[in-house]
């Protein structure tokens, strides 16, 4: 059951139109979408549709995690709505999210726990001293570094932060060559975004000799619409390498287009953070 499925269950025991569900949080067409599963809904108007209808949240939550739905569903909800919200980069609603799994009778809060400080660590600039012993748990609670499979390369990508860049080119390096002929887009898409992150600590720590197998692995893949996106900022940072190696101008302009397309394609917050990323290479070339 997923959780668009929970969210009709629990709706028509109430003998409620969708309308009279939804009230002011969301539009009624938005969320048919969201029982259908076409959509994703945002943590925070989750949290006030369940109040609003007089449900407990952590019983929801409970509900969504127990053992006979699980078992039907391919991927776990809670930690995809987990995944969503970190995307948005909202503290406050992680935060909120994070009471309700606490206050649950879920049998083991213990992993959606760990994600949840582990994001917040990595949204509010804390990563750095993100306690050791809860690193080592935030690892074992994601996945057996020497079984990756495609259910947990997603969430290796979103901390990659926690592990050395060493460490971090040994996995992204084996996952590579255990995924190398897959066909599968979604893993290929997962497979960009870790080396888009391995990228950026390459270029942050100053291990540029280290990245060409990497950025021929990446250029490999074909540009789709799905992964756009992590190509464009591969784009910007394969070119801040070789500008390392080559002070040509032209990589240069081509990072420019790369930042300009994330204000086009509308992330304008996006790529002023890659701007900032980017200038702070130029300083730190020129010091």
């Amino acid at each position: 059951m997923t959780l668009g499925q929970l969210l009709k269950k629990y709706r028509t025991n109430q003998k409620k139109t969708q309308k009279d569900w939804c009230q002011d949080v969301i539009s009624p067409s938005f969320y048919g979408k969201v029982e259908k599963d076409r959509n994703k809904i945002a943590v925070q108007d989750l949290l006030k549709l369940l109040s609003k209808n007089n449900i407990s949240a952590p019983e929801f939550f409970s509900d969504l995690t127990a053992p006979q739905i699980r078992q039907n569903t391919p991927e776990n909800e809670l930690n995809n709505l987990i995944s969503e919200t970190y995307y948005y980069k909202s503290a406050p609603e992680l935060r909120e999210l994070r009471q309700t799994i606490a206050q649950s009778k879920l049998a083991n809060k213990e992993e959606p726990l760990a994600f949840i400080d582990g994001y917040l660590a990595l949204i509010t600039g804390k990563a750095e001293n993100f306690p050791e012993d809860e690193q080592k748990l935030l690892k074992e609670k994601i996945f057996n570094i020497s079984d990756f499979t495609s259910d947990n390369l997603g969430v290796y990508s979103s901390f990659m932060m926690f592990y050395s860049v060493d460490s971090n080119l040994l996995l992204v390096r084996k996952i590579i060559t255990r995924y190398q002929n897959t066909k599968d887009i979604n893993i290929k898409i997962t497979i960009l975004s870790l080396i888009f992150n391995l990228l950026v600590l390459c270029i942050m720590y100053e291990r540029y000799d280290e990245t060409q197998f990497f950025i021929e692995f990446a250029d490999g893949i074909t540009t789709s619409p799905e992964s756009f996106f992590y190509k464009n900022g591969l784009l910007l940072f394969e070119n801040m390498i070789y500008y390392h190696a080559d002070h040509q101008e032209k990589y240069l302009s081509t990072c420019q287009i790369a930042i300009n397309n994330f204000t086009l394609l509308g992330m304008p917050s996006y790529a002023d953070k890659m701007r900032n990323f980017f200038n702070g290479y130029l300083e730190s070339l020129r010091s």
